[in-house]
This record gives structure tokens, sequence and C-alpha cells, in this order.
């Protein structure tokens, strides 16, 4: 159940980056092709096509996403973690390790986020070696503080929306030793619909702040939500 990047984030990526299908220097000196690609890019790399872009694209934004996963302590709602993975694309999984961004929210100061982000407005120059406060990065860190405090509801993933499922296909088995209480909405609030046993086998039709969207009998309808930490890919046994 591994978060990803939603179509908001993913819109706000590939307007700050621009599409280059030939190698180009970016402000940093940096070689770099499609969407802020880099890895292995330098003055005689081939053109590429849009197709491969949004490839590269894809493959960059999902060791951004496992990177960030791994790092962030807390819970991210949909449009905190795409706000996040396109910050952390942008100035590198190392910077957003030793942040004061990251030790604030993972602190629980989620709040902060915005203003600790506004602080990365600066690039290096090449011949100067000196840092420069450059519009673009402004304006970036603005469009991604303004996602991070969007309510989640607006933009939910496209790929976590429910989808036709049959009884036989890959589950979630409920690992809380005593069971785990089914809920009729994704928080504490709601009423109890039942308890439901350890090792039980349930479908996810779509995430929430930390809470799954249970489907019990592989229909495809929803029969209520229960945190998701207390489930496990489906062993089979």
């Amino acid at each position: 159940m591994s978060h990803q990047i939603n179509p908001a984030g993913l819109k706000l990526v590939k307007q700050f980056e621009g599409l280059y299908l030939q190698p180009y220097t970016c402000p940093a000196g940096v070689w770099t092709i499609g969407y802020g690609h880099t890895d292995g890019i330098n003055a005689s790399t081939a053109n590429i096509s849009e197709a491969e872009a949004d490839a590269l694209l894809a493959k960059d934004l999902a060791k951004v996403a496992a990177a960030i996963e791994k790092l962030v302590k807390v819970k991210l709602h949909s449009n905190q973690f795409s706000a996040l993975c396109s910050f952390t694309f942008n100035v590198g999984v190392s910077s957003l390790q030793h942040s004061t961004l990251l030790k604030k929210l993972n602190a629980g100061h989620d709040a902060a986020v915005p203003a600790e982000m506004a602080r990365w407005n600066k690039a290096r120059e090449p011949a100067s070696g000196q840092l420069k406060v450059l519009k673009g990065l402004v304006a970036r860190r603005a469009a991604e503080a303004s996602l991070w405090l969007e309510s989640h509801d607006s933009f939910i993933n496209a790929s976590t929306m429910a989808q036709s499922v049959s009884a036989d296909e890959h589950g979630y088995q409920v690992i809380a030793r005593k069971g785990l209480n089914l809920r009729s909405g994704a928080g504490l609030e709601f009423s109890i619909l039942e308890l439901l046993p350890a090792q039980k086998k349930v479908f996810v039709l779509r995430e929430k702040e930390g809470w799954a969207a249970i489907d019990l009998d592989g229909d495809g309808l929803l029969d209520g939500w229960a945190l998701a930490d207390f489930l496990r890919e489906y062993s089979g046994v």
C-alpha cells in the first residue's frame, strides 16, 4: 500500500521542470533531459521522445516516493505526500534527509513545512559558485506549499479509487492481535461497525490519511474503514 504522487503533484512537477527532449544544462549547471532527469545525462546523450520522458519521470518519482516513505515517520495525506515528492525531486533525497523540514515534520509540526519549503529557493551559480535566489524556485516552493495545505479530498489519487475486484484477487490481512475495528468513516470519531478478526483477508479500495477503505467480500463495495497500519499484504497462508 505504498504511496505515489497524485495527479495534482505530477502536474506541478511537469509544470516547473518543463519538457526538454534533448540534453541541456539547468541553472545549477547540471546536464538534464526530459522532466528534470539527470542520472547519466551529458552533452552527447541522444534526444528522447515525450513518452520516454514520461517513463523516466515515473521511474524518478517512484524512487523519490520510496525514499520519502522511509524518511517520514508521520502520516501524510495525498496532497502532503505529493507536495513533498515535488520538493524532494527538486532538491534531492539527501537534502530532505538532512533538512530542518524533515526534523520538524517528524516531530509532528506539519504546519511548519510550508515555511521550511520556502527557504529552499536558491541555486548555486556555476560560474561564481554563489547561491542565488531564483524566481522559478520561489514560485515552485509557493506552489508546493499551496498543495501541502490543500484539502486531501480535492485530489484523491485516481490510482487508488475503487476498482472491480474478485475474491481470488490479491488482498490484505488484518494483523492486529485481537482484531481491528471497522468504522463507518475514516477517523476515530465514526461509529464501530464490527471487529475484524486477526488474519482475515480483506480488500483495500483506497486510502485516506492513514485509513483504508475496506471491502470485506471482494465485490468492490465499501464496507467500512480501518487503520491501514494494521494491515499487511495477503500471504495466502
